[in-house]
């Protein structure tokens, strides 16, 4: 038997006294007991193991809380055995709250005997979840009781050992992706090297999985992939990283980035999550602690070929390495400070700076509708081409001032109608759809519509741009235009109401959404 199996079936023994340890780890919930209704007044904390109590027409017997008036709030998290939708029952005498995963569940706020509530979540086994109970006792007889069941659970006062007295904030479901365009070369120091590295990126998004939205959508790119991952169950995860051109994962020990290590790379091209192409693509085993944050750092560099990248582990007692998902992901940055406000675009996207969506988000979308044109983008997509190619028939926007002196109503619907032409062009990449969006601004700004002939009144296409300053005059005195050029109307200031200028809300009557402009 050799050393290396020796190790890695330790580890592994480990991690299974770990998971079985971690069945029964629960403590309890977090109990605050305040001397009034209205959770104010005097506190005091305690861990309750289990919420099963009646007081009668007694007194708590904590924190000097008497026997009406007072209030309790129970936190922390709770721990399904089973993957099944959950009823949550609260039996209280006289006024409870239930939040679970954040989600309201039940709540009656007014007196009342004792009398059950009760909701439904779906949960997944092994998976904590925020609960939050707030109990209030008016007058009279006091009671509370927290109880669970489920098609595999039978009911019951739901156990210690599946409660936890922290609870965790709402963060899960997303890792930070930048790229970097233009740089050549397949080494990872092409990306750390380059000038803008790390704070200037061409672009950031948030990915639900840790893994490239779109293969080969751009050439000569550097990627960094930035957050932690929580695991949700004690034990010995392998990782594994495929790429191309190469690549390397570091994870640190906490979530500190300053203690990552590299623990797997990728030094020359492979397939697309293949796992196996090389030694070095795959980590050894590393002991994690369920429901703690770990720094993962991700570096990738692709060349003048192809573009994936892809990370993946095996998580206790699995067989298969599964790309990790966003259950398990958290962003970096949620609690960075901005930076000072001398300071304030030095992490500015050099490249479309207000465009939240990246060029590979928009590959990644052209290529869904293509492949899966019943799907949900390609619906979207389908409604929002119809009403952009509308608009080639429809005059542009005529500019009058309203009563108030404002053009704002109109501006707002040539403003929709850039956003309609500019997603229809980047999807479909045709160029009817920026000439009729030049055609609106044209108009904006100078009063004429360009592509309506000022001889006939005919409709007039764009064929070319002139920047000859000579030609463009000759144009312009053959139509009659030179003498009287247009220019940008001018407008009344708006009016003054109680020394403040009428503003209107930034929604209005102006559609928005895919269908938006449906006709």
């Amino acid at each position: 038997m050799s050393k290396a199996f020796l190790r890695v079936s330790f580890l592994s023994a480990i991690g299974l006294a770990c998971a079985v340890g971690a069945r029964a780890a629960g403590t309890g919930l977090t109990g605050e007991y305040f001397t009034t209704n209205s959770f104010t007044g005097t506190k005091t904390t305690r861990v309750d193991a289990i919420i099963n109590f009646d007081w009668g027409d007694g007194s708590p017997g904590i924190g000097g809380l008497g026997t009406n008036n007072f209030s309790v709030r129970w936190s922390g998290q709770v721990e399904p055995r089973y993957n099944d939708t959950y009823t949550f029952y609260v039996t209280a005498d006289d006024g409870a709250t239930l939040w679970v995963n954040d989600r309201l569940i039940v709540s009656r706020l007014f007196a009342a005997t004792p009398a059950q509530m009760a909701g439904q979540i779906a949960l997944k086994a092994g998976q904590r979840v925020n609960l939050q109970l707030e109990y209030i006792e008016k007058t009279g007889n006091a009671s509370v009781r927290l109880e669970w069941a489920s098609a595999s659970q039978t009911r019951e006062v739901i156990p210690q050992s599946q409660l936890y007295p922290a609870t965790m904030p709402a963060e899960c479901g997303s890792i930070l992706c930048e790229h970097w365009a233009n740089l050549s070369g397949t080494a990872i120091t092409a990306l750390t090297s380059s000038t803008n590295y790390p704070n200037k990126p061409d672009g950031r998004e948030m990915f639900l999985n840790f893994e490239c939205l779109q293969t080969n959508w751009i050439a000569n790119v550097g990627t960094r992939l930035s957050g932690y991952i929580m695991p949700q169950t004690n034990g010995v995860y392998t990782f594994a990283v495929a790429a191309s051109d190469t690549a390397e994962l570091w994870l640190s020990t906490d979530t500190n980035a300053a203690n990552k290590q590299l623990i797997a790379s990728v030094s020359s091209a492979t397939g697309f999550r293949e796992w196996t192409n090389q030694v070095s693509q795959i980590s050894t085993g590393r002991i994690l602690v369920a429901w703690q944050k770990y720094y993962v750092e991700l570096l990738h560099k692709a060349g003048a070929s192809n573009n994936h990248f892809s990370v993946a582990w095996q998580p206790p007692g699995a067989t298969q390495f599964t790309v990790i998902g966003a259950d398990y992901l958290i962003p970096a940055g949620l609690t960075t400070a901005l930076p000072a406000q001398t300071n304030i675009f030095d992490k500015l996207v050099p490249s479309h700076p207000r465009l939240f969506a990246t060029a590979e988000r928009f590959a990644w979308l052209r290529q869904e509708v293509t492949d899966n044109p019943t799907g949900q983008p390609a619906r979207w997509y389908a409604t929002l081409y119809r009403s952009a190619t509308n608009l080639f028939t429809a005059a542009p926007v005529t500019y009058t001032l309203d009563d108030r002196g404002t053009i704002l109503s109109q501006s707002r619907t040539a403003a929709a109608r850039m956003y309609l032409l500019g997603l229809a062009w980047k999807i479909s990449g045709d160029t009817n759809f920026p000439e009729r969006a030049w055609r609106e601004l044209i108009k904006r700004a100078w009063g004429v519509d360009p592509l309506l002939c000022p001889k006939c009144g005919g409709q007039m296409r764009l064929i070319s741009l002139i920047e000859d300053d000579a030609i463009i005059e000759k144009i312009l005195r053959h139509l009659d235009l030179w003498e009287g050029l247009a220019r940008p109307t001018d407008r009344a200031p708006p009016l003054r109401l109680e020394s403040e200028y009428v503003r209107e809300p930034f929604y209005d009557d102006i559609p928005y959404g895919p269908d938006a402009y449906a006709e």
